[in-house]
Order: structure tokens, then C-alpha cells, then sequence
């Protein structure tokens, strides 16, 4: 039997903090099982000297899932930030893959940029609905926004499905 992989594409550095809320949005959506949990680590793969442009996400198994593999792509176009595919061969751009989630992530403040925040993430979710339907869509806040607590959002910038 063959073992299917986690496919997470992006064109982003990849962080630890946002590959763990994925693994978890992924968990509890598609009734994943978290076998083994430690310390998260992103590896990059490297041969002879030459990063191979993918990840092996360490410190976590789930049951059915053989790795957990990001993988550094560049688009035509925009795209999000995060395609996530469960499949045994890494996705192709001519094939019918199995795209089960896309996330959005922003960095940007109600400071930095209103109307940009949210708009233009916004279309992207417009967008993947003619090609996939049924895809598990996601907008995730990075954490360092966070920690301007007191600070509350513009009605802008949120965001809601």
C-alpha cells in the first residue's frame, strides 16, 4: 500500500508557527490523527551542495501521511499563500492533484495598508472558487500581529467567508 504524502506549496519562507497552524487546520478538518509530537523542525533538502527547493517538515507524524513535504514554487500569476495537496506524487501543474485546503496569510496592519489588507486577499477566494469549488479555504493572521493586543481591527480588515 502506498503512503500519501502532505504536499504544502508555497512561494513563502516557510515558518514554523504557520506549518503548524496548517497541520492543525488540516488535523481537524480531514479527521487527521496526530501520531507523534515534538519540536517542530523545518529541514531543507539539500543534495550535493544543492538545495532541491522543498522542506521536510520534522517533529511530527500523522497516521496515513508518510511526510510532510513544502515544497518552493513560483506562480504565473498570484496565488495563495499555501496550497495544500494530500498525494503520493508531488502535485504537477497538468494534473488533476488532490488540492484539499488554500490559505491566505497576511502580514500587513490596518496601519501599514487598509483596504489592500483584506480586498485584495479577497479576490484570490473569488478566484479558486471557479477552479475548486470544494476547496477547504483559509485566512490566517500572522502571529506578530498579535501582539498589539490592545490595538482593534478596522471593520476592513476583517475578513469573513
Amino acid at each position: 500500500m502506498k503512503m500519501k504524502h502532505l504536499w504544502i506549496l508555497t512561494e513563502e519562507k516557510p515558518k514554523t508557527s504557520v506549518i503548524k497552524q496548517i497541520i492543525d487546520q488540516y488535523v481537524q478538518d480531514f479527521k487527521g490523527v496526530i501520531q507523534n509530537y515534538s519540536t517542530i523542525k523545518i529541514r531543507p533538502v539539500i543534495k550535493n551542495h544543492i538545495f532541491q527547493f522543498y522542506y521536510l517538515v520534522e517533529g511530527i507524524q500523522l497516521k496515513d501521511i508518510e511526510q510532510i513535504i513544502i515544497k518552493t514554487v513560483s506562480g504565473n500569476s498570484s496565488f495563495f499563500d499555501f496550497l495544500v495537496f494530500e498525494q503520493e506524487n508531488q502535485p504537477q501543474k497538468t494534473n488533476q492533484d488532490h488540492l484539499i485546503m488554500a490559505i491566505e496569510e497576511t502580514k500587513t496592519s490596518d496601519d501599514e495598508s487598509r483596504n489592500t489588507g483584506v480586498y485584495q486577499r479577497a479576490s484570490k477566494f473569488v478566484f479558486i472558487d471557479s477552479y475548486y469549488a470544494n476547496v477547504k479555504k483559509y485566512m490566517l493572521y500572522n502571529e506578530e500581529l498579535e501582539e498589539r493586543i490592545q490595538k482593534k481591527p478596522s471593520n476592513t480588515s476583517i475578513f469573513r467567508n
